[in-house]
């Protein structure tokens, strides 16, 4: 199944170090009634917002797009040619932006969703920015991802960025968050129940009042609580650990 409404497209040039470029740009837009749909997957090659909300029943998608290429037709069948496809089976929604033959695209992809769905999001060459979905989260993005609200298992991957999780830490959970060469920011409640690894390229810091301080350039390994909930960190940067 696919849905996409074209709502608008432009053409101008651009130069980037003396070589001319061209751009174009459209607007993509779709919404997907759900029925027994309680996984999400995403693939896309530009920037992502998704935001849950907890009385939605639909995937309501709008795309700006901008495609870029050294001639003005070129851009503009890119432009023409992009298209958001949606496609459910089973349990799972599943919506791909796939990246051009030729040339590349830009934009902005905001989502709002059902908070209750499973959510997995495959970032092909930009940011990651998730609010308010309340079930597990995994996240694979070339750059920066920033989760905001987590409540279940979180799985974060980041090739050449950073990423900022802000979790509940709700007992029986797993986080893993991991970067290639960036720095990690948790965010967490100021009571908690966990089992906590963290190692940094660039040390651990550590400001939370239930958390025990260590030197900062040594891998940083603490039980509190119960140690009801997991969490594993590995950044080739800095690691901040914080309420």
């Amino acid at each position: 199944m696919t849905a996409l409404l074209l709502l608008g497209a432009a053409i101008s040039n651009l130069s980037c170090e003396g070589e001319p470029l061209t751009i174009a740009e459209r607007v993509l837009s779709s919404t997907v009634s759900l029925s027994r749909e309680s996984q999400l997957t995403i693939d896309t090659v530009v920037p992502l917002v998704i935001t849950g909300n907890p009385r939605q029943n639909q995937l309501i998608a709008k795309i700006e797009l901008t495609a870029t290429a050294s001639a003005s037709d070129v851009a503009e069948r890119i432009a023409q040619e992009a298209e958001l496809e949606v496609t459910l089976e089973g349990k799972e929604a599943k919506l791909t932006l796939a990246p051009p033959k030729v040339g590349f695209l830009s934009g902005r992809f905001t989502l709002e969703a059902p908070a209750d769905m499973d959510l997995t999001v495959i970032q092909r060459g930009g940011t990651v920015d998730v609010t308010g979905m309340r079930e597990t989260i995994s996240v694979q993005s070339y750059t920066h991802v920033n989760i905001v609200d987590a409540r279940a298992d979180v799985s974060v991957g980041v090739e050449n960025g950073n990423a900022l999780v802000d979790t509940r830490l709700s007992p029986s959970t797993n986080t893993l968050i991991r970067t290639r060469s960036g720095d990690i920011q948790l965010t967490i409640p100021d009571s908690i129940s966990a089992n906590i690894n963290a190692t940094g390229g660039a040390g651990v810091a550590v400001s939370h009042p239930q958390l025990p301080m260590r030197p900062a350039n040594l891998p940083y390994q603490v039980s509190v609580g119960n140690g009801l909930a997991s969490v594993v960190i590995q950044a080739g940067g800095k690691v901040v650990i914080r309420n």
